[in-house]
């Protein structure tokens, strides 16, 4: 991702936008990343939709650096500035940097005092519990493995044949491996798609 980002610095057209803006929006970035992606020379090198969408995305992961990086940048953009109120939870901050702005006053109250941002539809998707549903799945499905490696490592027609080795083998390695496949296959792309729904909502409700 560094290496990509070091690319798009130097040069914004060398990997197309619309190539860039999906590897972003698509992928966990890590504090490394967002800091690498919130200065300046590379925020003005990729698209305003990807810095909003990954703005929605890591709302609860930019540091004050960020925010800050993103408003110095764009400032006299209403667009992104109305997504950066609608996603701070404490916005406020923002106000300092023109106090007597009658524009930031006005995203301020609509965004963090009504939180016009959220309708019904976005307060019905638990969009922070995803990892913990995520984690809750993968714990669901080891258990279920694991008692099934126990009831079949200990059947009369499976003790027969194999060792006690394999048998913890089996037990220990097989839960891990299909709690993690299930997840991958079926858990996971579920989430993912109500993620870019929520993204594409909640953008939609600012951009309003």
């Amino acid at each position: 991702m560094n290496y990509l980002l070091s690319i798009v610095e130097k040069d914004k057209n060398k990997i197309p936008p619309h190539i860039v803006e999906k590897i972003l929006v698509s992928q966990d970035l890590t504090k490394e990343n967002l800091d690498k992606i919130f200065t300046h020379n590379i925020l003005n090198n990729i698209r305003e939709k990807a810095i909003a969408t990954i703005t929605i995305q890591k709302m609860d992961k930019l540091t004050p650096e960020n925010i800050n990086a993103i408003y110095e940048t764009f400032q006299g953009n209403d667009q992104i500035l109305k997504v950066l109120f609608a996603t701070q939870y404490d916005s406020k901050s923002l106000l300092v940097h023109d106090e007597g702005s009658l524009k930031l006053h006005t995203y301020f109250e609509k965004y963090q005092i009504k939180r016009k941002q959220y309708d019904i539809v976005l307060k019905l998707i638990p969009i922070h519990y995803f990892d913990k549903i995520k984690g809750g799945f993968l714990l669901l499905f080891w258990i279920l493995f694991f008692i099934g490696g126990i009831m079949v490592s200990f059947s009369p027609m499976y003790s027969q044949n194999v060792d006690v080795v394999s048998k913890m083998v089996s037990i220990l390695f097989v839960p891990l491996f299909g709690s993690a496949l299930i997840v991958g296959i079926f858990v996971i792309p579920i989430l993912r798609f109500f993620k870019r729904r929520y993204t594409n909502r909640f953008l939609k409700n600012v951009m309003m």
